[in-house]
């Protein structure tokens, strides 16, 4: 889930991923002035996720295709692929470029597969991806998103084991380094994550025991310190997030409905 202002208008995009084998994914958009869903468009890729660049939508799916997606004409541009296969990645948007980091990875399409510690970057004006240094812990389903201290930060996720995990670590973009952070209290994977004025939340995911992690964690990153906060959320996988007027929004990615499941 990913939100923009154009025109001075708050809007919403969800990714929503496909069902059946044959079913597209669809893009739906929530114009906070108007209060109204629309379905933009369908796209023929699967375990697809979105990013922002510049107000510019794009579309990456796990076949390794990468699309900018042309609003006014609803149509798919393709651009440079994805380096490797990756599937569960998390992504984020910084200063201009795409940031991609870990996922299910295959080197090969009949290898198997191995939790990547794989970290790219994709720069729109030149069309081309930028293999970095690769984070410290291989994980998929885990999720990014830029601190106030503009370090991108990776939560969460699951290894080559199934095993979830609480570990946090931090990319710095200037010196193209790693840093390992304080763990979270909940070991998570497929949790929300969002950056409210100067603090991280994460938000539900799923932990694989029978309390789950229903309490929101709050990550406040000049103490590098975890701490509970409100409100409980039932445990959710492929959580995405948005802050919309101070509050967050979230949405359940695997659920085949454009509307919020909380404010």
């Amino acid at each position: 889930m990913l939100y923009m202002v154009k025109d001075g208008r708050l809007r919403i995009y969800v990714l929503v991923d496909a069902i059946g084998q044959e079913d597209p994914c669809r893009l739906y958009m929530y114009d906070a002035s108007v209060n109204h869903w629309t379905n933009v468009s369908k796209f023929p890729v699967r375990d697809a996720c979105l990013a922002a660049i510049d107000d510019r939508i794009y579309v990456m799916g796990g076949d390794r295709a990468m699309y900018a997606f042309d609003e006014e004409h609803r149509r798919l541009i393709a651009k440079e692929k994805v380096p490797i296969l990756l599937h569960g990645s998390a992504t984020v948007a910084y200063d201009g470029r795409l940031y991609v980091v870990g996922g299910m990875c295959w080197p090969s399409r009949n290898a198997s597969h191995r939790a990547a510690t794989a970290a790219y970057c994709y720069d729109p004006a030149r069309n081309v991806w930028e293999k970095l240094a690769p984070m410290p812990t291989g994980r998929f389903g885990c999720r990014a998103c830029v601190g106030p201290d503009g370090l991108i930060y990776v939560v969460g996720g699951c290894n080559i084991n199934h095993d979830n995990v609480s570990c946090v670590e931090a990319y710095n973009v200037q010196t193209n380094q790693w840093h390992s952070k304080r763990s979270m209290h909940v070991r998570r994977w497929g949790t929300g994550l969002v950056r409210l004025e100067d603090k991280l939340y994460a938000v539900a995911g799923w932990s694989g025991i029978s309390d789950g992690p229903k309490r929101t964690e709050c990550y406040d990153t000049e103490t590098d310190s975890w701490s509970r906060c409100e409100p409980s959320f039932p445990w959710q996988c492929s959580m995405d997030c948005a802050v919309i007027q101070r509050h967050i929004a979230w949405k359940n990615m695997q659920r085949p409905s454009a509307d919020f499941d909380g404010l």
